[in-house]
């Protein structure tokens, strides 16, 4: 009799595949798939997620190539897979991953937006809740009060919007309404507050 062993190559993860694009927001169940091949017999597979210096252990080693992580704060994740064959050699492969924050859209007819100066209304069903307010007089404005780490503003813009001035926080910052063509719902998104 003559025995033999078949060696299947050097252990390794050729990837890691998650079902939905980063980023996501909070709450959002993702699914997340390891593919390994090579080494000795049995592969065994751990997920892992790191935040910081934090490690939380999804799935602990098992031959399930899949996990389900529902993120529960915003965040920049780190996905770690480790690959352990029979002989207990590990390889390992980390996959970079950003959560946000629950998004609340707030429309211009909320009661919490103080205007102030001369604003006009158009609607249409192509904007954010059939309407938009507009002004293009200086000096006007408008105020909320939220409690959040950024705001986007979503409205029309074109060819004759201009820059509007922000101020979120005591910091001033600019929101770019101007675009070639019309769009009704762009937007520009101001930075995460601190």
């Amino acid at each position: 009799n003559i025995s033999y062993r078949i060696e299947a190559g050097p252990l390794k993860i050729n990837s890691i595949k998650i079902d939905k694009n980063s980023p996501q927001s909070v709450g959002t169940t993702i699914n997340i798939t390891a593919d390994a091949t090579g080494g000795s017999g049995v592969l065994k597979y751990r997920f892992t997620i790191k935040e910081g210096n934090s490690y939380t252990i999804l799935k602990d080693y098992t031959t399930s190539k899949t996990v389900k992580w529902t993120p529960s704060k915003a965040g920049n994740y780190v996905v770690l897979v480790e690959v352990k064959d029979e002989r207990g050699v590990v390889v390992e492969k980390t996959k970079s991953y950003t959560i946000e924050g629950k998004t609340t859209r707030i429309e211009e007819n909320n009661s919490k937006i103080k205007y102030r100066g001369s604003w006009s209304n158009t609607m249409g069903n192509d904007y954010s809740g059939s309407t938009a307010k507009y002004t293009s007089k200086e000096g006007a404005s408008l105020e909320f009060n939220f409690t959040g780490e950024g705001i986007k503003i979503i409205g029309p813009m074109n060819s004759y919007k201009g820059i509007a001035k922000v101020t979120i926080d005591g910091k001033v910052y600019s929101a770019d309404m101007y675009n070639k063509t019309y769009l009704y719902n762009g937007g520009e998104g101001l930075g995460a507050l601190s």
